[in-house]
């Protein structure tokens, strides 16, 4: 099997290729635009309507078998997400990796 990454390398050991979809993945779901003061008030609206065992648990860790819950539980033809692909690719794609990245990317 082979990959290739944003750059245009291309990967063939298993390693790197689960390097690269760990990476691509945790820069598709992260956000360098969230500032402190939008955190603050997001934290301080959930403190105000939540008691304290419901902010806890909206506060841990998520874990893979959350993250997979999730992924495997979209619908498979609903409406595509911002980058335009449907849950059926993630399902499929991470159906084919998941015991290999769930630990790195989780």
């Amino acid at each position: 099997m082979r990959l290739v990454d944003e750059d245009g390398n291309v990967h063939e050991d298993e390693d790197d290729i689960t390097r690269v979809v760990c990476n691509y993945f945790s820069d598709l779901f992260s956000s360098s635009l969230l500032l402190e003061c939008d955190l603050n008030a997001a934290t301080q609206f959930i403190y105000n309507r939540f008691d304290r065992e419901m902010v806890d648990l909206l506060s841990s860790e998520f874990t893979s078998v959350e993250v997979r819950a999730a992924v495997f539980g979209l619908g498979p033809s609903k409406a595509p997400g911002p980058d335009g692909f449907q849950a059926l690719l993630f399902s499929r794609s991470l159906g084919m990796w998941w015991g290999k990245i769930s630990l790195g990317c989780v």
